[in-house]
């Protein structure tokens, strides 16, 4: 009996991978050295535990450690700091691309249980795909 609980309990729980990839962003969105960029990945599924990832403007790359396999809403949201050259203009278009490519976007992902994933977060087609 005992045993038969350990594995019913063991065979439901999502073991957490790693999920790295790329960002391709519109080409009229240019990022400064002071931007930021924030990408989440919200859970589909009741009661998972959201996901962001860090990222690195130099490669457009990004790294999520520790997400649970399932489906995810990704989103990607751009800050400007303000005060820097055209930070006004850039304000704008960056606040026209959060409202674009916020979760409510239609952008889904389905997490793998593969230890080590790679996809491509493809925001000129509105896609995200596994490498």
């Amino acid at each position: 009996m005992t045993l038969c609980l350990l594995l019913l309990i063991g065979g439901c729980s999502k073991k957490p991978v790693t999920l790295t990839g790329k960002l391709v962003l519109p080409p009229n969105i240019k990022l400064h050295d002071t931007d930021n960029v924030q990408i989440n990945f919200a859970p589909v599924e009741a009661g998972e535990p959201n996901a962001g990832a860090s990222f690195t403007k130099s490669d457009m790359s990004f790294v999520c450690k520790n997400i649970t396999p399932g489906k995810y809403k990704v989103s990607v949201i751009l800050s400007i700091y303000k005060g820097t050259p055209d930070s006004e203009k850039r304000e704008y278009e960056f606040k026209m691309f959060n409202k674009t490519h916020s979760q409510d976007m239609n952008l889904n992902f389905e997490v793998t249980s593969d230890a080590e994933q790679s996809v491509t977060i493809d925001l000129v087609n509105g896609k995200v795909k596994k490498n």
